[in-house]
């Protein structure tokens, strides 16, 4: 029993000489220079980090969008028409006006899932229905009011430059036939003189008997026209115009796109 302690004894003190030759157990310590001070987080490695992602063009990514070419839309009007008892009385026998909108580009159907319908565009990946712009009275003729005798107006505030609207409608009421040439799918473009520029009425008259106004909310000029989506991403000018009677009043429209 003896002869067996003495053994183990002697292996162990041949085992702790073997190990202290070796000198103490190193911990590996890593390259100062390839430790990252800057508090960032590292990039992941692999395609995930040197491809660009594509974007759907669903998303309605301004980058992915299809565009038309950016257009000024000029709208005019010139009235005609005769004064009488039963026929616009206390309105206009003629009219005059233009107008302007600046930078508008489309928005095609079916380019995004924003724009179902289509719309306007600008720099925005929010679908937009209408635009604004500028438009001037150029001249006109009021008609008196009629009862037993002529009333003549005078007119007591305007005319005033007036901030019209463009919208798209998805109602064909009133839309003359489409422009020449075009045979796919269209867009009807609603257009309202609305009011003055920052609000209020465009011009107000009166006589003896009552009152007029033209701006909105009370009567203001308007008439909604077609146009081919492939005269639209053409880039090309064009005019389209429309003729709408009532009342003894002719009012004959003019729309004319000049590509930017």
């Amino acid at each position: 029993m003896r002869l067996v302690n003495l053994a183990s004894l002697l292996e162990a003190i041949l085992l702790f000489i073997l190990l202290s030759s070796c000198g103490p157990l190193q911990t590996p310590q890593p390259d100062p220079t390839d430790i990252d001070t800057s508090g960032e987080i590292s990039p992941p490695v692999g395609d995930l980090a040197t491809q660009e992602q594509p974007l759907d063009a669903s998303s309605g990514e301004p980058g992915d969008l299809e565009l038309s070419p950016k257009y000024s839309i000029y709208v005019g009007m010139i009235q005609e028409g005769f004064c009488g008892p039963t026929t616009n009385s206390g309105w206009f026998s003629s009219f005059d006006f233009d107008s302007a909108f600046l930078n508008v580009q489309f928005v095609p159907p079916g380019a995004s899932s924003l724009f179902p319908n289509g719309g306007f565009y600008e720099d925005s990946i929010i679908p937009l229905q209408s635009v604004h712009g500028r438009g001037d009275v150029m001249s006109y003729s009021i008609c008196p009011d009629y009862d037993a005798v002529a009333n003549e107006n005078s007119v007591t505030s305007g005319p005033n430059p007036f901030e019209p609207f463009l919208q798209i409608s998805l109602v064909d009421e009133l839309a003359p036939v489409p422009s020449v040439g075009d045979t796919g799918p269209h867009v009807n473009l609603q257009f309202n003189m609305s009011t003055a520029i920052g609000g209020g009425t465009i011009m107000e008259w009166e006589s003896a008997i009552g009152i007029g106004v033209l701006g909105a909310p009370f009567d203001t000029f308007g008439v909604v026209f077609s146009v081919g989506w492939d005269s639209i991403m053409a880039g090309q000018e064009f005019e389209v115009n429309a003729i709408y009677e009532d009342e003894g009043q002719i009012q004959n429209w003019t729309i004319r796109f000049v590509p930017q």
